[in-house]
């Protein structure tokens, strides 16, 4: 999961890249966050996806971070 300041990498002009390991599965967990049309996401690129508890957990921190993201720069 990202934490509370990572978009500013992504207000840097940079796509940061997320990896964990899933033991129980034995797959590499890989997420981007990234600005795609104005918009502040973050995508599921590895083997495996994102369960809906971790949804649940990706908006919330997408809601929170589009404000700040848009006060610096602006």
């Amino acid at each position: 999961m990202p934490a509370p300041s990572d978009y500013k990498v992504v207000q840097a002009g940079y796509p940061l890249m997320i990896f964990a390991r899933d033991k129980e599965a034995n797959r590499t967990r890989i997420a981007v966050l990234e600005m795609d049309k104005g918009q502040l996401r973050l995508r599921s690129v590895g083997e495996a996806g994102f369960t809906p508890e971790m949804t649940g957990r990706i908006q919330k921190f997408l809601d929170a971070s589009l404000p700040e993201f848009g006060k610096i720069a602006q």
